[in-house]
């Protein structure tokens, strides 16, 4: 038997349940249109008590379904052994990385927390980046702002150089998907 019956009970430990399941949101920039992906971006923001949060959609790998949620659907979702970072990173910076994410399709896409956007279509039908608000407020070029995201795109991953350049680091040493099991899955509407 060995470590088996360990590893299963570890694997399948119902760690909450979950009202609704993560549904497709489609709108004006198919970029970001995942509530699971945009719940991880919340998250991010939280726990590291940022005023943004930044996810990319290829760090999850499937959507959940509403009911029991098991660490093995915490390990399925998030399979990357991502922790937490947060930094500083200039309005101009930010916005640079927002308009990446909504204008190019080279990536996968990132979601965000703590940001409005505000897109239009371009001549060719393209979504573009108008403004940004962070918190309700305009965006303000040469200001600090406070971002929280995984450790892959801090290391600049998915082309995230604004990322990779932030100041004042700060690392949480615990896995997404750890702090998504110990205070994250409230965000998707599990019963606490």
């Amino acid at each position: 038997s060995g470590h088996g019956g360990f590893v299963h009970t570890f694997l399948f430990f119902v760690v909450n349940d979950l009202v609704a399941g993560g549904q497709q949101v489609t709108g004006l920039v198919p970029q970001l249109h995942s509530l699971v992906e945009k719940t991880f971006a919340d998250l991010l923001r939280a726990r590291l008590q940022a005023e943004v949060g930044v996810h990319n959609r290829g760090g999850t790998r499937c959507d959940l379904s509403a009911g029991p949620v098991t660490r093995r659907h915490l390990f399925e979702l998030l399979p990357f052994d991502n922790d937490v970072v947060a930094m500083d990173l200039t309005g101009a910076e930010l916005f640079a990385l927002v308009r990446r994410s909504i204008e190019t399709t080279r990536h996968t896409g990132l979601d965000f927390s703590g940001l409005t956007l505000f897109v239009s279509r371009g001549p060719d039908g393209s979504p573009r980046l108008e403004r940004l608000e962070v918190g309700g407020a305009p965006l303000e070029p040469e200001r600090a702002y406070r971002v929280a995201t995984n450790s892959f795109l801090a290391g600049g991953g998915d082309g995230a150089v604004e990322l990779e350049r932030g100041t004042a680091r700060q690392s949480d040493p615990a896995w997404l998907r750890d702090a998504a099991e110990a205070n994250g899955l409230r965000l998707f509407g599990a019963r606490l």
